[in-house]
């Protein structure tokens, strides 16, 4: 029975124990082993030791020392040990690197298989060691790492590039977050069994395109997705927090990945967003470009929104007469709650006290909506010729 962890006589012993082990007398040395073979050693002092003195075992032939490592790791160890040796990185990679020492040498290849087995354990939390110190074919990992859906998390190798072993593999979603492409070249092979790619927001156009060489047949629709969570959440939430350079590299992300998206999958969505994104960016007259595209391709009823948005940006740019003629026009699609949305609106921050923007108002809450659309009419033409 091993002595308590926390004891001072489980200190003692443990104490004891290292002594042996970095001994120079054959004698001591197994001695202390018999003591971490037989258990008389405290569970969580075992796995870091034994790791240790794998490599320290200079008495005695590989081959023994390899098989008295998997009669603790297999025979003499509970289960639990085992979960403890899986959730230790630092000593699953000392196993590692003595595997690696074994395959160099071509110590009892007929073990090897055993050994990686629980190193690479069924997480997978051990991958990247595996794949570090070439314990396997990298084709055989990858394929491991390859979820039931058809899923492959290439960030739990932590690599500098892409493989070329993904050529080969069976997968159709393929996460590359935190994968560094800066440096990615033109591709030299291609897997056209990817129909899904997530990346990180940060990623550069060029290396979009680039991507595309490698997985043709993704569907650009997933940009999409980001392209609107960047421009809508993203970067408007930063803007009302006034975090305006974070907003604005958001915006810039947004635009990216919105520039990705195929012509087909281009809907109303899609060009508020990009407007969105643009106005966030401090590129107003792109924002604008997008809205007038909303209005000549879509009804009144999905671009009555664009009309406050350019509003905005008119305001921004410090333009009273089209702010004013983009508001009114908003107006009459939105009759009620004017003047608190309006004065809440930080773009519109300049003229909360604007006696042309307080008359409107005035007029918007004092007309029904036939009335006021005549007045809108007359508004707008009476700025105009301003």
């Amino acid at each position: 029975m091993y002595l308590l962890e926390e004891s001072a006589e489980g200190a003692e012993m443990r104490q004891k124990v290292y002594n042996m082990l970095v001994s120079s007398e054959k004698s001591l040395v197994e001695l202390a082993l018999q003591l971490i073979e037989g258990g008389g050693m405290h569970a969580d002092f075992i796995p870091p030791v034994y790791v240790w003195a794998l490599d320290k075992m200079k008495f005695y032939p590989v081959e023994e020392v390899i098989q008295r490592w998997l009669n603790l790791l297999v025979g003499m160890l509970p289960d639990s040990y085992l979960e403890y040796i899986r959730d230790e990185r630092n000593n699953l990679g000392k196993w590692a690197g003595f595997v690696s020492k074994m395959q160099q040498q071509n110590a009892m290849p007929d073990l090897l298989p055993t050994l990686i087995k629980h190193i690479f354990s069924i997480k997978n939390e051990c991958a990247d060691i595996c794949w570090k110190l070439c314990l396997l074919p990298k084709k055989q990992i990858l394929t491991r790492l390859v979820t039931s859906e058809k899923e492959l998390y290439l960030s739990i190798l932590h690599l500098k590039e892409l493989p070329q072993e993904l050529a080969e593999i069976d997968v159709e979603t393929l996460v590359l977050y935190n994968v560094p492409l800066k440096k990615l070249k033109k591709a030299t092979w291609q897997n056209k069994n990817v129909e899904i790619l997530y990346v990180d927001d940060n990623i550069q156009r060029h290396t979009l395109n680039l991507l595309k060489g490698y997985f043709p047949n993704f569907d650009d629709s997933i940009f999409y997705n980001i392209g609107l969570d960047l421009a809508r959440n993203v970067s408007a939430d930063a803007q009302r927090k006034k975090q305006l350079k974070k907003a604005k590299l958001y915006a810039l992300r947004a635009i990216n990945f919105l520039r990705m998206v195929g012509k087909e999958n281009r809907d109303f969505e899609y060009y508020h967003a990009r407007a969105h994104a643009y106005s966030n960016a401090g590129m107003h007259q792109m924002a604008f470009v997008c809205y007038e595209h909303i209005r000549e391709v879509y009804e009144p009823d999905d671009y009555k929104t664009s009309y406050y948005n350019m509003a905005c940006n008119y305001a921004l740019l410090n333009n009273l007469e089209k702010m004013l003629i983009y508001l009114a026009k908003m107006m009459v699609f939105y009759p009620s709650n004017i003047r608190k949305f309006i004065m809440s609106d930080t773009d519109m921050k300049a003229y909360y006290k604007n006696k042309l923007l307080l008359f409107l108002i005035d007029k918007r809450e004092e007309m029904d909506n036939h009335i006021f659309e005549i007045f809108v009419e007359k508004f707008i033409e009476l700025l105009e010729k301003e």
